[in-house]
């Protein structure tokens, strides 16, 4: 099937015009790849409108951002077949005009909204371009098909307030969204807070470009989640997401498992895992106290290995509050030089801990442990 662009380039002729055309048309995105070294490199792009991350990278880094991140559902096998680098120059196998190929697809907004989009793929002398270079266009064609398809044709918003590579609002616009959620609601909501443990060592290990795909894809897959349930999801920054969802530790366990799942498909990611802090949602409590009580179990699943996902309780207060108290003694005890550190001689090495003693009111000493160090150090503050 022909087309909007392929009949335009056929009524147009030989590839010096078609090209010039191109070049000379309002298209979103001009993409170069080269299929030899397996890379690619943006050269033209609209800000803000598609989640397009990666200005260049391998083109698996592309490919994979095409069929999780742009491609609508019912589109996404069609494009991961078409897009293998290998089956390339195959598609022009497709097309009456040489070296010439067009598709339309529906591509995701960083709004979340969905946008008919023309590929057009271009390659070979004619066309000014070497071997296995090739050059794809972007162009949204919405409009047009709104008036094949009879849509409604609804107007493109780029929502200033969404982060470009999640896709997702800010704290600032979250907090409003879960407010008008919340009011007069019926169901038993929940804030999740998400953190990707070791971020930073998964950006040294795969590059920068991974990061941002994965942060992407995370966006992606939690916006799924608010389609699918209900709720709203917001980009905190660095690695830190939140979601307002219904209360159903089944979903969230599931939604965990998705997202590690995304974290492991970029290779062999060893204590790089997401935690997740959940806060029912007491409409007695303030919204920025329920935030601050996610977070908290945010920290504390991150603190175990085994249980990744934590529900607040009020003993997370507690415990936070001893080990404030406790540091503020012993930084406090080590300003005054009020501290002595011994080693015991049948301590192994993996038997770490260390603790501080104090005065108590009743003249009791009582002590309080933190761990791990490298061996068994004990301090106290002195008594006297």
């Amino acid at each position: 099937m022909s087309t909007g662009l392929q009949k335009m380039m056929h009524a147009i002729g030989d590839a010096q015009n078609i090209l010039l055309f191109l070049e000379n048309s309002s298209y979103d995105e001009l993409i170069e790849i080269d299929t030899e070294n397996r890379v690619f490199r943006n050269l033209c792009d609209v800000s803000k409108k598609y989640p397009m991350p990666l200005d260049s990278g391998s083109y698996d880094e592309m490919y994979i951002n095409m069929t999780e991140i742009l491609a609508h559902s019912e589109d996404k096998e069609q494009i991961k077949e078409k897009f293998r680098v290998e089956q390339l120059p195959l598609l022009f196998r497709e097309s009456d005009i040489e070296n010439f190929w067009s598709g339309e697809f529906r591509f995701r907004l960083v709004s979340g909204n969905w946008r008919w989009v023309e590929l057009v793929l271009i390659t070979g002398e004619d066309f000014g371009l070497g071997s296995g270079i090739y050059r794809m266009y972007i162009f949204d064609i919405h409009n047009r098909k709104a008036r094949e398809l009879g849509l409604s044709n609804e107007p493109l918003l780029i929502e200033e307030s969404r982060n470009e590579i999640t896709g997702l609002p800010g704290k600032r616009t979250f907090t409003k969204a879960v407010t008008k959620l919340l009011k007069n609601s019926l169901v038993e909501w929940c804030l999740v807070s998400l953190d990707i443990e070791n971020f930073k060592l998964f950006n040294e290990w795969y590059g920068h470009n991974r990061g941002d795909l994965l942060m992407s894809q995370i966006g992606v897959r939690l916006r799924m989640n608010c389609e699918e349930l209900g709720g709203t999801a917001g980009y905190f920054g660095q690695d830190d997401f939140c979601l307002l969802m219904p209360y159903d530790l089944e979903k969230i366990e599931k939604l965990y498992s998705d997202i590690a799942a995304l974290i492991t498909e970029h290779g062999n990611v060893m204590g790089i895992m997401p935690a997740f802090g959940v806060c029912k949602i007491d409409k007695n409590i303030k919204l920025r106290d329920s935030l601050d009580r996610a977070f908290l179990a945010t920290r504390f699943a991150k603190e175990s290995f085994h249980s990744r996902i934590r529900v607040f309780d009020k003993a997370m207060v507690t415990k936070n509050d001893e080990e404030y108290h406790i540091l503020s003694d012993f930084f406090r005890a080590l300003k005054e030089n009020d501290i002595t550190f011994f080693c015991s001689r049948n301590a192994a090495p993996q038997q770490v801990r260390l603790s501080v003693r104090k005065r108590l009111p009743a003249g009791k000493n009582a002590t309080a442990l933190l761990s791990p160090l490298l061996c068994l150090f004990r301090f106290w503050k002195s008594t006297d």
